[in-house]
């Protein structure tokens, strides 16, 4: 089998319509052949390769399920002072339960109490309400927390060190 042949053999039997179909990558070794495709209507990456001594074609079908992006950026160092100024309507967002965790101990060093004067360590409130596991939580610099991105500024736990 010729490349040629590869890619048209491929492009034919990934999608009937090939103007989708982008090969970005391929590597011919003897008689075999491996493809990587990508169809940007169907958001499929199609991995083929040709088994030249059993004159077979296997195609492997991936399909995109999540993006995740891993940020490079420099944590900056976060602000106490700014923090407890009670002129800020300032909130930091934790969103995960050990971001919470984590935030609650950094404010309970910081001699920060909850507005009823609770330690920060005795009760994250994360377990009070369903919607952190999925949304987060948000630490106020009044002593409160909410669920709701309801701040004027508010800073991404992840974004600093502390």
């Amino acid at each position: 089998m010729t490349t040629e042949e590869f890619i048209k053999v491929a492009k034919e039997n990934i999608s009937k319509n090939q103007d989708n179909i982008v090969m970005v990558w391929y590597c011919k070794t003897i008689q075999n052949h491996k493809g990587l495709f990508f169809d940007f209507k169907e958001n499929k990456f199609c991995e083929v390769t040709y088994n030249g001594d059993n004159y077979e074609m296997y195609i492997d079908i991936y399909k995109k399920e999540n993006k995740k992006t891993i940020s490079f950026k420099q944590k900056e160092e976060f602000d106490w002072n700014k923090f407890k100024n009670k002129n800020n309507d300032i909130a930091v967002h934790c969103k995960t339960k050990d971001e919470a965790i984590e935030f609650c101990k950094e404010m309970y060093k910081h001699r920060i109490t909850w507005s009823n004067g609770e330690k920060y360590t005795d009760n994250n409130y994360w377990l009070y309400n369903d919607n952190c596991r999925n949304n987060g939580i948000y630490y106020d610099n009044d002593g409160t927390f909410s669920i709701i991105k309801d701040y004027n500024i508010v800073l991404e736990f992840s974004d600093y060190t502390f």
